[in-house]
């Protein structure tokens, strides 16, 4: 069975930025969220082959794990704001349209709760999608 290895996704400036506490010292950075997923596998393959070639005890085992991914509210919104308008959103989690654009701007941090409510307001506009036929 794979080790599931928690990776967080944040967003900073103009970059998304991943790092995980399961792998220490492996940071990635990216313009998108496929650009950083990508080089935060190509940075835990090359960690865990640098580890190997020292002869020191691996964290986990090459080929035996899986990436999974998990988004700050900031990241969340920047990553899908070209598809899910911000008004949308206010709607359906009612939360303020402005203060929505101020969590993804990194203006103001939400509440666990605001998180919350907006992780949830993009599930049930997915499942709202999904089941248009």
């Amino acid at each position: 069975m794979k080790k599931i290895i928690n990776v967080l996704v944040s967003h900073s400036g103009d970059n998304f930025c991943a790092e995980s506490k399961d792998v220490q010292g492996c940071y990635a950075t990216g313009k998108t969220v496929e650009e950083v997923k990508k080089e935060f596998s190509s940075v835990v393959e090359f960690h865990l082959e640098c580890l190997s070639s020292d002869g020191e005890v691996l964290p986990i085992e090459k080929n035996n794990y899986e990436l999974e991914y998990s988004f700050t509210t900031e990241a969340l919104l920047q990553a899908y704001k070209d598809l899910l308008s911000f008004s949308v959103l206010s709607k359906v989690t009612g939360i303020d349209q402005e203060l929505i654009n101020n969590y993804a701007n990194g203006e103001k941090r939400p509440t666990k709760k605001q998180s919350d409510k907006i992780l949830m307001g993009f599930h049930r506009i997915w499942n709202e999608l999904l089941a248009v036929k």
